[in-house]
């Protein structure tokens, strides 16, 4: 039974009353709205949506644009309540709530002897924001989305209804950026249960950026970080192995948890600005090999630091930390995303080579990381849009240095238009604050949106630039 309108209207005179501030974890990026809800049953999200004309979904937030505002007047659903697991281990999947943690995904999965393939590097995200980011490890061997794993929904339409979507409609919620309705409950495919080996290489710049795409098409996962004030390059390589290996006390601690008092230290190290960021990326490339004076090792082989480790999926293909205990929790932290067809892999490569001479930037952060994506097939296809659909992608990543003008330095508006113009690059969906309009068709999925929703109420000011 619906819970009644007169509940729902109570609830938005409170909200009314004290409006809420909300943020994007990463980026602080600021959002405001008058009726930020948390339904705890399915019953109240359908009476929700039934009396908002606009309502926006959000999860753990960690998407850094404006895709996770609300308009004006418009209601924010919270689907922190919605994260049950259950697992079929004879079919080998996982049927979860749309708020589950990709953490606790993996873990329950474990539990019953099996894994996800693949995974994004950061596990304290969503399913429901997973999906609808189009969020992605490094792999062109394996399905390179949380999407792509995805093998039915559930989803409260605009209208109130509930629906069911399998088969070839998924390609229109891999991703769906919440402007098809509130999904609240997934099926994902699963895989029984792998060990993984890690390997951290130091290289200097020219052999670690060259010959890239074929070398990440030998192995389970690839990725590059490239630190260019130091000119070298850290290798992440990931190779999957039977249970029987030997080896099993390794954990990626590349998003490491934070204490207060390092938290602090963070804080007033990234506050003193470029007169330290050269220092700190030199630093951020040390913790990779365990070297650092300060950052924690990216690597742990039964607790202590290494650079080559076996572990179970859930430890060494993801990390996490508690939302107020990770680094942007006293770091302001912008992303810059975007993807390139790999046939323009060595072209995009170069250019960022040459805006970095001409524009140097001291990259304290992350250094630039290369990351790569298997070929999909959804309408709006990987996390940065498509390129083309089913084309392995080349994926470039940023996060920017704290500072008041932040994107609008030169390093970073050159970057996003050459990429752009000259490599044919798509900015990621949930990681560019200056991504305003869609550079491609989508003219499929925004059929497909208008069938489902023909009258915008889960759409935003920001979908509506990007769209058109």
């Amino acid at each position: 039974m619906k819970v009644p309108f007169i509940a729902i209207s109570l609830l938005s005179l409170l909200a009314l009353v004290l409006a809420v501030d909300y943020y994007a974890e990463m980026s602080r990026f600021k959002c405001t709205t008058e009726r930020y809800l948390t339904p705890a049953t399915i019953d109240e999200i359908q009476s929700i949506v039934a009396s908002s004309p606009s309502v926006r979904v959000v999860g753990a937030r960690h998407s850094t644009s404006e895709i996770i505002c609300a308009n004006p007047g418009g209601t924010v659903i919270d689907m922190s309540s919605f994260t049950s697991i259950s697992v079929d281990a004879n079919t080998r999947t996982a049927t979860v709530g749309a708020g589950a943690l990709l953490v606790n995904v993996q873990a329950a999965l474990f539990d019953h002897g099996l894994s996800l393939i693949h995974t994004t590097a950061f596990g304290g995200i969503t399913i429901g924001g997973a999906i609808g980011t189009g969020a992605h490890g490094s792999s062109l061997i394996h399905p390179g989305t949380i999407g792509d794993l995805v093998v039915g929904l559930k989803i409260v339409r605009a209208d109130g209804s509930i629906a069911t979507v399998a088969g070839d409609e998924l390609r229109f919620y891999r991703p769906h950026l919440g402007l098809l309705g509130v999904i609240y409950e997934v099926t994902l495919q699963a895989v029984p249960l792998f060990k993984v080996k890690t390997v951290i290489t130091e290289h200097d710049q020219d052999s670690g950026l060259s010959d890239m795409v074929s070398r990440a098409a030998k192995i389970d996962s690839y990725q590059v970080i490239w630190y260019p004030h130091s000119k070298k390059t850290i290798v992440h390589t990931a190779q999957y192995l039977p249970l029987s290996a030997s080896g099993s006390g390794g954990m990626l601690n590349w998003i490491p948890t934070l204490s207060a008092v390092e938290q602090v230290l963070y804080g007033i190290l990234y506050s003193l600005g470029p007169l330290v960021f050269c220092f700190l990326e030199d630093e951020t490339e040390k913790s990779h090999l365990g070297h650092s004076l300060f950052h924690p090792p990216m690597l742990l082989d039964n607790g202590s630091s290494a650079t080559s480790a076996i572990g179970y999926p859930h430890q060494m293909l993801m990390s996490t930390c508690p939302k107020d205990k990770c680094g942007w929790a006293s770091i302001k932290i912008t992303t810059v995303g975007v993807a390139v067809p790999i046939s323009s892999a060595a072209q995009a490569i170069d250019i960022v080579r040459d805006i970095y001479d001409h524009h140097p930037e001291c990259l304290p952060l992350q250094g630039i990381l290369f990351r790569f994506v298997k070929g999909t097939t959804p309408t709006l296809a990987t996390a940065a849009a498509a390129v083309e659909r089913g084309q392995d992608t080349l994926h470039i990543e940023i996060d920017v240095s704290p500072g008041s003008d932040g994107l609008s330095r030169p390093f970073y508006t050159e970057l996003r238009r050459r990429l752009v113009d000259e490599a044919g690059a798509r900015l990621h969906w949930g990681k560019n604050e200056a991504f305003k309009r869609a550079n491609f068709d989508v003219s499929d999925f925004t059929a497909y949106m208008k069938s489902v929703d023909p009258n915008g109420r889960f759409q935003n000011d920001w979908s509506r630039a990007v769209f058109g």
